[in-house]
C-alpha cells in the first residue's frame, strides 16, 4: 500500500508527459520545419534569414525574397510572423523572386530526412526513457533517488520531441523545451545527491538543491516573459542557466572524485562521469565547437543527440546493478585503442592528402568528417576485437580450442601426480600430439655432458642437444635450430632435465598460438617439477624425525601458519554463510509475525526466532574463537581482558589474573601465538584439570616477556606427553612456543597440579607501549 501511494505521483508525471509528447509529435508530423526568418520593411515582408536545415533552404528560398502571402492571406496576419518574425506552421507561401511570383506548397517530400532528425530519433529516445521509468516502477523501486530518477527521465526524455515542436513555434513545445532545459540538470543534481547519500558520500547540501529549484522557477518564468517582448534581444536565460549548472555539476563531481579516488567508491563515480560525458561531449565537439570556429558543424545537432541515451542508461545501471564493471580496465583499454586509432588515422589522412587532388582538400570540415569516420571505425574494431574473436573462435581458430583442452587435460591429469617420471611422460605426449614434431625425448644431461634418456634410463647420443649445452643454464629457454628445439626444464645437483623435439618433415614453422601454448605448458611443467623437488626435500627431512622425534622449527612455524589460515577461512565461511542465513531467517520470521493474528502461532514463531538467535550467538562465539579478529583491533591486553571475563563467567574454578601494562608485542604473529597459548591453557583448565584455583600472570621485565601459569588440578606426567605435532593441548602449546622462539618450562605431576612458565625474548622486536 505504501509503495502504491509512492507510485501515484511518478505515474501522473508520466501520463502528463505522454499527452504532451503526443501533441508535439502531431505538430511535427503536420508541419515541416520551414526555417525562414522575416523582417518588415515598410509594407513589404522580406526574407531575412534562411536556416541551413529546413524546407526553405531545400526549395531555394533566399535572403531578400519578398513574401506576398502565407496560406493565401496577408503574411503579416500569420501568427508566427506576428509573434516571432518567422514563418512556421504554414501550408503554402507566395514569394516574389527575381521579379517573378512563385507559389510554394509546404509539405514533406516523401520520407523526408527531417522525419528522422525531428521525429524518429526523438521518439526513440523518449520511448527509451519511458521504458526505463516503467521498468523501475514495475520493480516498485520507490526509494528517494529512484523517484527523482523517474522524474528526471520523463523531463529529459521529452526534451528532443519538444525541441522539434518548438522549432515550429508551437507554444506548448516552446514552453516544454524551456522547462526541460531549466530543470533537467537540477533533477540530475538532486538525483546524484540522493544516490551518493546512500553510499555515505557528500555531494551537495539539500538546501542548495532547494535554492536551485527556486532559481530555476524564476529563470523559467523570466524566459517565458522575455519571449513575448520582441524588442529585447538577449541571450536566452535558460541556456545560460543550463551552462552554469552543467559547469557546477562537473565541479562537484570532480571534487567528489578527488576526495574518493583511493576508495572503493571510485568506480561508481567513474561510471557516472563516463555516462555524463559520453552523452554531452559528442554534441560539444562535433557540433558546438566546429560551428563556432568554422560556422559549419562536423555532425548535425540532431544526430549528436543519439548519444543522450547513454546518460539514462548509465543512471539506470547505477541504481539497479549490484555489481559494477571495472571502469579502470575499460578506460585503460579504450585509451590504448584511441591511441592506436589516432596514429593509424593520422597516417591514412596524411597519405590521402599527399596523394589525392580531390576538391575535399579545400574543405576542412569534410577532412575532419573523414578523419572522424576512420578514427571511429578503428576504435570500434580494436575495442571489440577480443569479443568478436571470442564469439568466432571456433570458426577462426579451430585448433586453438584443442590447445585449451590440451592444457586443461594436462593440468587435470598431473595436479595430483607425485612422480617426476609420469609428469614428464605426460608432457612428452602432449608435445607430440599438439606440435608439428616427429618425436619428443626427455634427456638428462650429466655434469660431464653425457646424455641419458630420462624415461628409459640409458645413455644416448642426440645431435639436437649441442646448441642447448652451450646455454643450458637458462632454465625454460626454448632453443630452436634446423632440426628441432630443446628446453631445459630443471636443474638439480648439476644435472639438467631437458626436453628435445625434432621437427616433422617438411618442417612447419610454429604459429603464434603454438608458440604461446608451448611456453605456457613449459612454465606449468617447471612449476610442478620445482614443487616435486621441494616436496622430496621436505619429506627427506621429515623422515629423519623418527630418530630424534623433533620437528624442525621452520616446519613447526609453517604448519602453525597453515593451521591459522585454515581457521580464518573456516571462520569467514561460517560467518558469511550459515550465520548470515540464520540472521536472515530471523528477520523473515519478524516480517511474518506482523502479518499473523493467531497468538499461539505468533508465540511459536517467537520461540523459533529466539532459538535461531541463540544458535547464531553460539556460532558467532565459535567464529570468534577460530579467528579472533578483534585481536588486531584491540591489541593483546584488551583481548586477554575480554577472554578473562568469559572465563570468569563460564569456569567452575576461581581465576586470578594479573596483566602488566606493557605486554603488547608489535609482531602480529607472536601476538596471536601468545593469545592462543593462554587460550589453550585456560581451555585445558576448564575441561581437564578439575582445578579449584587458577593463577595466570603476564608481565614484562627488561627485554623479556613472562607468562606464568599455575593450577591445583589433577596434573599430568609431563615426561610421557611427547606426541606428534598438534595445534591443540600441551603439544600445541609447546610447538607455538617454539614457533615464537620462546622457552617453555613445565612442572607437573599426577595429582599435584600444573605449572608452566613461558619466556619470550623481546629485544629483537619493536614494542608498542
Amino acid at each position: 500500500m505504501k509503495n502504491y501511494k509512492k507510485g501515484i505521483l511518478p505515474l501522473i508525471v508520466m501520463l502528463v508527459g505522454v499527452f504532451l509528447a503526443l501533441h508535439m509529435i502531431n505538430v511535427t508530423i503536420k508541419n515541416p520545419f520551414v526555417g525562414i526568418d522575416v523582417v518588415k520593411k515598410g509594407e513589404q515582408l522580406i526574407v531575412k534569414k534562411v536556416s541551413s536545415a529546413g524546407w526553405g533552404k531545400e526549395n531555394s528560398i533566399h535572403k531578400g525574397d519578398i513574401v506576398l502571402s502565407i496560406n493565401d492571406k496577408d503574411p503579416n496576419q500569420h501568427f508566427t510572423v506576428d509573434q516571432y518574425d518567422t514563418i512556421e506552421q504554414a501550408d503554402s507561401i507566395q514569394l516574389l523572386k527575381d521579379n517573378e511570383i512563385k507559389h510554394y506548397t509546404i509539405k514533406y517530400s516523401g520520407f523526408d530526412h527531417y522525419y528522422v532528425y525531428h521525429l524518429v530519433f526523438p521518439v526513440i529516445f523518449y520511448l527509451s526513457c519511458i521504458s526505463i521509468s516503467l521498468f523501475l516502477m514495475i520493480r516498485k523501486e520507490y526509494g528517494s533517488s529512484v523517484t527523482i530518477l523517474i522524474y528526471l527521465l520523463n523531463v529529459f526524455g521529452i526534451t528532443l520531441i519538444s525541441t522539434g515542436a518548438s522549432s515550429r513555434k508551437d507554444v506548448i513545445g516552446d514552453t516544454v523545451t524551456t522547462f526541460s532545459v531549466v530543470f533537467t540538470l537540477i533533477l540530475l543534481m538532486h538525483f546524484l545527491k540522493k544516490y551518493f547519500s546512500k553510499w555515505n558520500l557528500s555531494f551537495i547540501k539539500m538546501n542548495y538543491i532547494n535554492y536551485m529549484y527556486g532559481i530555476g522557477l524564476l529563470i523559467f518564468i523570466f524566459t517565458e516573459v522575455l519571449k513575448s517582448v520582441k524588442s529585447i534581444n538577449l541571450l536566452p536565460p535558460d541556456l545560460i542557466f543550463f551552462s552554469i549548472t552543467f559547469i557546477g555539476i562537473n565541479v562537484l563531481i570532480t571534487k567528489l572524485y578527488l576526495n574518493n579516488r583511493a576508495t572503493e567508491h571510485k568506480q561508481i563515480i567513474q561510471i557516472l562521469v563516463t555516462g555524463l560525458y559520453a552523452s554531452f561531449v559528442p554534441f560539444i565537439i562535433l557540433f558546438a565547437i566546429p560551428t563556432l570556429l568554422f560556422n559549419q558543424p562536423i555532425m548535425r545537432a540532431e544526430m549528436t543527440t543519439v548519444f543522450f541515451i547513454l546518460l539514462p542508461l548509465s543512471l539506470l545501471y547505477l541504481v539497479v546493478s549490484e555489481e559494477f564493471i571495472d571502469m579502470e580496465f575499460v578506460i585503460r583499454k579504450l585509451y590504448y585503442c584511441l591511441l592506436i586509432s589516432f596514429v593509424a588515422t593520422a597516417f591514412i589522412i596524411i597519405g590521402f592528402l599527399l596523394f589525392t587532388q580531390s576538391n575535399i582538400l579545400d574543405n576542412h570540415i569534410e577532412i575532419m568528417r573523414l578523419s572522424l569516420i576512420i578514427f571511429g571505425a578503428f576504435t570500434c574494431v580494436l575495442y571489440f576485437k577480443d569479443k568478436i574473436d571470442f564469439l568466432l573462435r571456433k570458426r577462426l581458430y579451430p585448433k586453438e580450442k584443442d590447445f585449451q583442452v590440451s592444457l586443461n587435460r594436462f593440468l587435470h591429469t598431473m595436479k595430483n601426480e607425485t612422480k617426476l617420471e609420469k609428469l614428464t611422460a605426460g608432457l612428452q605426449k602432449e608435445i607430440e600430439v599438439n606440435l608439428p614434431v616427429s618425436e619428443a625425448t626427455l634427456v638428462q644431461v650429466q655434469e660431464d655432458n653425457r646424455l641419458f634418456s630420462y624415461l628409459e634410463k640409458k645413455e644416448i647420443i642426440h645431435h639436437a642437444i649441442e646448441t642447448m649445452i652451450q646455454d643450458k643454464g637458462q632454465i625454460g629457454m626454448i632453443h630452436k635450430n634446423s632440426t628441432g628445439f630443446s628446453v631445459p626444464l630443471s636443474e638439480k645437483n648439476g644435472r639438467f632435465l631437458v626436453l628435445i623435439a625434432e621437427w616433422r618433415k617438411p618442417r612447419k614453422k610454429l604459429t603464434t598460438t603454438e608458440q604461446i601454448w608451448l611456453e605456457t605448458i613449459i612454465n606449468y611443467t617447471q612449476i610442478m617439477i620445482e614443487n616435486l623437488y621441494k616436496i622430496e626435500e621436505i619429506m627427506g627431512k621429515l623422515s629423519g624425525l623418527k630418530k630424534n622425534q623433533s620437528i624442525p622449527v621452520y616446519i613447526s612455524k609453517l604448519l602453525l601458519s597453515i593451521s591459522e589460515k585454515e581457521r580464518k577461512n573456516l571462520a569467514i565461511d561460517l560467518h558469511d554463510t550459515i550465520l548470515q542465513d540464520q540472521l536472515s531467517l530471523a528477520r523473515k520470521i519478524d516480517d511474518e509475525m506482523t502479518k499473523i493474528n493467531d497468538v499461539s502461532f505468533i508465540n511459536l514463531l517467537n520461540d523459533t526466532r529466539e532459538s535461531i538467535l541463540d544458535q547464531a550467538h553460539v556460532l558467532r562465539e565459535v567464529t570468534t574463537e577460530l579467528h579472533p579478529s578483534f585481536l588486531h583491533e584491540l591489541g593483546l591486553r584488551e583481548s586477554l581482558l575480554s577472554l578473562f571475563e568469559k572465563i570468569n563467567l563460564n569456569a567452575n574454578f576461581l581465576f586470578y589474573s594479573e596483566l602488566g601494562e606493557d605486554v603488547t608485542v608489535a609482531k602480529k604473529s607472536h601476538e596471536l601465538a601468545l593469545y592462543r597459548i593462554i587460550q589453550e591453557l585456560l581451555n585445558n583448565a576448564m575441561k581437564h584439570s578439575k582445578a579449584t584455583e587458577v593463577h595466570l600472570n603476564l608481565f614484562r621485565k627488561d627485554d623479556l616477556l613472562y607468562l606464568q601459569y599455575v593450577d591445583d588440578g589433577v596434573g599430568c606426567d609431563w615426561n610421557n606427553l611427547e606426541q606428534p605435532f598438534s595445534t591443540r593441548g600441551i603439544s600445541g602449546i609447546k610447538e607455538r612456543v617454539r614457533g615464537i622462539d620462546g622457552s617453555l618450562k613445565i612442572n607437573s605431576e599426577v595429582g599435584k597440579g600444573f605449572q608452566a612458565e613461558i619466556v619470550l625474548q623481546l629485544k629483537q622486536y619493536s614494542l608498542v607501549n
